[in-house]
């Protein structure tokens, strides 16, 4: 039946399509309209295919199918027998080209009667913005190349690979390739093969990434009990409380299906990969886990009744198991995928993703064979913690009582050992959240609501960050940082500047990262910075680098650390001192110094409320009648019992912070 479309085009489209007939295939012919119905068994040759089109063997209905043919030529006395794959599909050849074909690896090379490549060729006849021609070679053949090329560095032989073929293909149908095309079709493979599949993998990374990646831990996802099946306070049609625990049942049984499912998935990836050690070990995992997931049911079975705001706790418990088992997965299809190919590796970041890799890798093996030894750990965990219920208000004023039931479910899945333990493996590589990006945003919102899990997850990253740490101060401390003036003047002007970004950078910054922000009234005053100048730097003002300053200020040392974390990854750091690691008079922060656009060097610290507290109150009126004493010192010499006042006045100051740091730790 014809079909007008011009209504659906712009004029000038309308012009392009003028003369054009539109049909809908497969309709019987009852109106009298041309239609085109493929005759049975197209397989021979174009104009078989063709010839009862109606449009004409130009038309782009013309649809040829994929056809294979072999051919074979002898050059230098070996004879090489290939394989032509034709289809007006470029993408189609693209994915063949990218698979493992188990035949050339069988392939000797010699003259047996095994072929030795593929020749790809696209069949365009009336749209062609470029044609693919894809040669994909055995190891065999590639290796009789490079040792061709290793005895005569001016060898001829892809030429004349490339001459045998052309003259062979020439008078196939759609061929139009020259010899320089089939040469470069020759380099690209010689490039393109060795690096991503040298015969002895089954699966290339495209293939993987596309069958598992992100879609099956997504789809696990999407069972996550959603807030409108829990909190009642939004009023929504899906709130499950009236079906509660078959609901949440209902939900880990479906769950429970899935993991079936990819067990099975990966014990066919087994049986096409070869005997990797990771999908043993997965398959493992995930039976122990299925049997986990029963005898939880089983526990939540027992319980006779819930309220509204036990059952948004129960969910919450549920959706930290999705999630985690989710980021497991994601861990296990990233290792899999790197350990079957290079290419990712090479793309990411070289030998620190190797690196990375390596951690993960040993992280998820030793979590797999914690869960193998105990793989009731789940299920005594989430007894143990449904048999003493007991949740605390949070911070945040906005949530609602079901919120903070369902963040404390979700936070008793970090406070299991083994799980904490993994996570903060994971959370501790520099890019994890390119990744595992659901998988670290998950981790993050439960870290933000401040729960027991999240705080013993937190100090389990503290290692990491205070190593971060001091791969900054080792990698700074010989920087000298000069100001491009040595004019107080002008100096005075950059900072005022230079402030304006910094107030920027230090409110945005205490936003993402939860803390509270911190700026002086004014700019450094000019007299304590004449005085610095003078005291410490010889008089030399260019070295005077805290005229503009701020500050962040963190609940906790790990927020701290965490700070410095983001910071690093977001910021350029001129110097850094850790003066946690090494107080001054008991006093500690980490201090900054970065770099504005203007090129005036300002000051940033990360500080703890418990100490800035300190800082900002009884401790620097301390500090400033300790420096109004040691002024003197400029104009006459300290008596004894001035000297012993300072230093009492110092012993009261660390006196001070030591007290504030070791509160905080508890």
């Amino acid at each position: 039946m014809a079909v007008n479309l011009f209504e659906e085009f712009d004029s000038e489209s309308q012009s392009l399509l003028e003369g054009m007939e539109f049909l809908d295939f497969g309709f019987e012919e009852k109106t009298g309209d041309k239609f085109f119905k493929a005759p049975q068994g197209l397989t021979q040759n174009r104009e078989e295919a063709l010839k009862n089109n109606p449009l004409g063997s130009g038309s782009i209905f013309a649809v040829i199918p994929r056809m294979s043919t072999t051919e074979s030529f002898n050059l230098q006395g070996t004879k090489w027998i290939f394989k032509y794959e034709q289809s007006n599909s470029g993408t189609e050849l693209l994915d063949l080209y990218r698979k493992y074909d188990d035949f050339l690896a069988k392939s000797a090379g010699s003259s047996d009667e095994i072929k030795d490549f593929i020749l790809y060729i696209e069949t365009d006849y009336a749209i062609n913005l470029g044609k693919v021609l894809l040669i994909k070679m055995s190891n065999a053949m590639i290796n009789y190349y490079f040792q061709t090329l290793k005895k005569d560095p001016a060898t001829k032989l892809l030429n004349s690979w490339s001459q045998q073929i052309y003259e062979l293909s020439k008078n196939k149908p759609g061929f139009s390739a020259t010899v320089e095309d089939v040469e470069d079709a020759f380099l690209l493979e010689i490039a393109y093969r060795p690096q991503v599949n040298n015969g002895s993998i089954k699966l290339t990374n495209s293939e993987i990434g596309s069958l598992m990646a992100a879609d099956l831990s997504q789809k696990i996802r999407a069972i996550k009990i959603d807030r409108e099946n829990w909190d009642p306070t939004l009023k929504s049609d899906r709130y499950k409380y009236r079906e509660g625990l078959s609901y949440i049942i209902s939900s880990l049984n479906e769950f429970k299906s899935e993991i079936v499912i990819l067990r099975k998935f990966l014990s066919v990836l087994k049986e096409i990969s070869g005997e990797l050690k990771l999908l043993t070990d997965g398959i493992a995992f995930l039976k122990g886990l299925e049997k986990e997931i029963a005898l939880i049911i089983q526990i939540l079975q027992e319980i006779k009744a819930i309220g509204p705001e036990y059952f948004a706790f129960l969910c919450g418990i549920v959706d930290g198991i999705f999630e985690f088992i989710c980021g497991i997965l994601d861990v296990i299809i990233l290792v899999l995928r790197l350990i079957i190919t290079t290419g990712i590796k090479a793309s990411a970041g070289g030998s620190e993703f190797t690196l990375d890799l390596l951690e993960l890798r040993e992280g998820l093996e030793e979590f797999i064979e914690a869960f193998l030894i105990n793989p009731n750990f789940l299920r005594d965990k989430i007894g143990e913690m449904l048999a003493a219920y007991n949740y605390s208000r949070r911070k945040d004023p906005k949530l609602t009582i079901y919120q903070i039931a369902h963040n404390n479910g979700e936070d008793i899945i970090l406070l299991i050992d083994i799980i904490a333990s993994f996570v903060a493996i994971v959370k501790g590589i520099v890019k994890s959240s390119e990744y595992f990006p659901k998988f670290t945003e998950w981790i993050d919102e439960v870290i933000e609501n401040g729960g027991t899990g999240a705080r013993n997850l937190e100090k389990s990253f503290l290692d990491d960050f205070i190593r971060l740490s001091d791969e900054l101060v080792n990698a700074t401390k010989h920087n000298i940082l000069i100001q491009n003036s040595d004019d107080i003047e002008e100096l005075y002007r950059a900072a005022k500047i230079a402030e304006k970004e910094l107030k920027e950078i230090t409110s945005n910054f205490a936003s993402e990262t939860r803390g509270k922000e911190g700026f002086r009234p004014e700019l450094k005053s000019k007299a304590r910075s004449l005085e610095k100048i003078d005291a410490e730097y010889d008089g030399v003002a260019s070295r005077l680098v805290d005229i503009a300053a701020s500050k962040v200020v963190y609940e906790n040392i790990e927020d701290v650390y965490s700070a410095l974390n983001k910071f690093n990854n977001k910021y350029k750091i001129l110097k850094i001192k850790d003066r946690f690691q090494q107080p001054l008079n008991g006093y500690r922060d980490i201090l900054i110094n970065i770099e504005a656009k203007n090129g005036h060097i300002v000051e940033f610290r990360l500080q703890l409320t418990a100490i800035d507290d300190v800082s900002t109150g009884a401790g620097h009126k301390l500090y400033e009648k300790q420096r109004s004493i040691e002024a003197i010192s400029k104009t006459r010499n300290l008596s004894k019992k001035e000297k012993i006042a300072i230093y009492k006045l110092k012993m009261e100051q660390f006196e001070l912070y030591e007290n504030a740091w070791k509160k905080n730790q508890k």
